[in-house]
């Protein structure tokens, strides 16, 4: 049967959460129609047997690739190039879909058209099994073909909404760094290729959180700082390359994510423990930023973080420290 979605999941150690992952979607009816692409990046426990169980029942369904540790782009990578399906999107190897809304979600997709297609999410709390925090959006039409540039304020950029064309990742030869938080890389990589949109108005990604091992968490991302950063430039160092052949609403579009991740990457310094070592690196990563391109950083700089740190040069560094710390153990 001819493939409509094909869901790349990174999966490293997830021996716990991989069943879940498969669950959702080898539970719905339109299972034949979905490709699940799990890309094991060399899993020290015994995830591949749990996934080696599933394949075995859903044939059809369940592709397996198994490989050496390269990072979780490289995952990505492996899944743009082996999918099949119409349309394509990433999902992470510990989060799930919402079952009971794919069998709609597929039939969407085969009378789709679009280049991008937006769903709703949700969060899963992972200590209490609950689900929060829906993330709708009701300012876009539902289910017809929209012009990029006209919907794109109100276009969300997050990994956890999109599917692109298969078509699209592939003949435009899309590759993601091999590292960490190359989501990202995802959601704006493709831009320059899409012209139009479509929502489907429910939710299809379950975004599982509270789990202390997650990229998203603030020691990850102190520990990680420098991969993340480095996603940040190569994303500038692409926006720069394209810039003179995108729209103006498709420049906003990758300039705003942009600015977010300048603004964590940013926020990651001010919960270093050694105060002067995490001034010294803020201000060596704004100066570095400042230097790409004037556009970026005018842009990048307009969040308030980023204003009172330059304002103040620096001297805001620790009260701005204590204040992220303070807010950040308030949300336990």
């Amino acid at each position: 049967m001819e493939k409509v979605l094909s869901v790349s999941v990174a999966c490293y150690n997830l021996r716990d959460m991989i069943e879940d992952n498969i669950k959702s979607f080898c539970e719905s009816e339109s299972r034949d129609k979905i490709e699940l692409i799990i890309v094991d990046d060399g899993s020290k426990d015994n995830t591949i047997d749990y996934v080696r169980k599933y394949l075995d029942k859903y044939p059809n369904t369940i592709k397996l690739i198994a490989k050496q540790n390269e990072g979780a782009g490289s995952t990505v990578n492996y899944g743009i190039k082996n999918a099949t399906g119409k349309y394509f999107r990433m999902l992470d190897g510990d989060d799930m879909a919402m079952t009971k809304n794919l069998d709609a979600f597929i039939e969407f997709l085969e009378n789709c058209d679009a280049d991008m297609v937006i769903s709703d999410y949700c969060c899963l709390n992972n200590k209490t099994k609950e689900l929060f925090d829906e993330k709708r959006f009701k300012d876009l039409p539902v289910g017809e073909s929209l012009n990029f540039d006209e919907v794109q304020p109100n276009l969300p950029n997050e990994m956890h909404t999109i599917a692109y064309k298969t078509s699209i990742l592939q003949d435009n030869k899309i590759t993601l760094d091999n590292g960490y938080y190359t989501d990202t890389e995802y959601v704006l990589y493709p831009i320059p290729y899409v012209k139009t949109v479509s929502y489907f108005n429910d939710i299809i990604y379950i975004y599982r959180l509270e789990n202390e091992n997650q990229s998203v968490s603030v020691t990850s991302l102190v520990k990680n700082r420098a991969y993340h950063q480095q996603i940040l430039f190569n994303l500038i160092t692409y926006y720069l390359q394209k810039r003179d052949t995108l729209s103006l609403p498709q420049r906003e579009y990758i300039l705003n994510r942009i600015k977010i991740m300048t603004w964590t990457q940013t926020k990651i310094f001010l919960f270093i423990d050694d105060k002067k070592q995490g001034k010294q690196e803020v201000k060596e990563f704004l100066t570095k930023l400042k230097q790409t391109d004037d556009e970026v950083y005018n842009y990048s700089k307009k969040s308030k973080l980023i204003k009172l740190l330059l304002m103040s040069n620096y001297l805001l560094f620790g009260v701005l420290s204590k204040h992220f710390k303070n807010r950040e153990r308030s949300n336990y």
